[in-house]
């Protein structure tokens, strides 16, 4: 553990740093698929996919607060946030999975799966992303730490957008459509073992006196 002037090791940082890896996997594969996932391959027009997004946003306004204060009230032996990033890693995965994967459903139950699946991956993506967020304040209490944890979290969240914007979309181009599934099943399958390596790669440690109490963070 590491009191306030301690400097954290590299493979603590790049720990941290693969944790947002797991998140923009997803975050990626829905910037540059989903639009054209919903009404090229999913089977939804334009307007209806629009709606979904707006929808699905005005939820996140409401729901991501909730979840703020959610993970800031966890109490458990593993401290506040890092039991979010475990208990959210292999839904992340499935959720993403499930929400890029057609059903044989008529259209409109086409859109309510769209809908369900959408939302949810939304709230797992949050219920992640937010607590990893702010593991960052609790792993060290050295703002040039934190500052440096910041720089590895980027360089890992740039560098899973170069593996989805630049890989990914040319291995789907590749597959027929009945094997295009296997590149969102290794997106998943990225996603979980990121977060999960992510979450193993750090530690924890108790803020200085002054800012916070003992109570585990």
């Amino acid at each position: 553990m590491h009191d306030d002037g301690s400097k954290l090791s590299i493979r603590e940082k790049a720990g941290y740093g693969i944790g947002d890896a797991a998140a923009n996997f997803i975050f990626q594969t829905m910037l540059v698929f989903q639009l054209a996932f919903y009404t090229d391959t999913f089977g939804i027009t334009a307007g209806a996919a629009g709606t979904l997004f707006l929808v699905v946003r005005f939820w996140d306004a409401i729901f991501d607060p909730m979840m703020g204060v959610i993970a800031d009230r966890t109490k458990t032996k593993w401290g506040k946030f890092r039991p979010w990033v475990l208990w959210t890693a292999v839904p992340f995965g499935i959720v993403a999975f499930l929400a890029f994967t057609t059903p044989p459903f008529g259209p409109q139950g086409k859109l309510l799966y769209a809908y369900v699946t959408y939302i949810a991956l939304m709230m797992v993506y949050s219920a992640n992303n937010l607590p990893y967020s702010a593991l960052s304040g609790v792993i060290t209490g050295d703002l040039t730490e934190r500052t440096s944890l910041s720089s590895y979290r980027f360089v890992f969240a740039m560098s899973a957008a170069f593996v989805i914007q630049g890989l990914a979309l040319p291995m789907v181009n590749l597959k027929s459509p009945p094997e295009a599934p296997t590149t969102l099943r290794s997106v998943a399958t990225l996603t979980v073992s990121s977060a999960l390596n992510g979450l193993a790669g750090t530690k924890l440690t108790p803020l200085p006196s002054e800012w916070a109490s003992s109570l585990p963070v």
